[in-house]
């Protein structure tokens, strides 16, 4: 008894060690993630617009400064 069951553990030892190597996983097309610099990039945009804008209100006021002075 002690043989049969010695033979059966040693059989399922090597029936669990296969020579085949398990299949590679898939590779996992991740999005790209919105980072540090994305966000940094957003700001400085947005900056700009804000400067452009009150640069183009400024050019305005002048404007009407100088033709009432006249």
């Amino acid at each position: 008894m002690a043989r049969y069951l010695a033979m059966m553990l040693l059989l399922g030892v090597l029936a669990a060690c296969s020579a085949d190597p398990p299949p590679a996983a898939p590779p996992v097309k991740e999005k790209p993630t919105a980072g540090l610099l994305d966000e940094q990039m957003k700001a400085v945009d947005k900056a700009k617009q804000v400067e452009a804008d009150a640069a183009e209100r400024k050019r305005k006021m002048d404007e009407q400064i100088d033709g009432s002075s006249n």
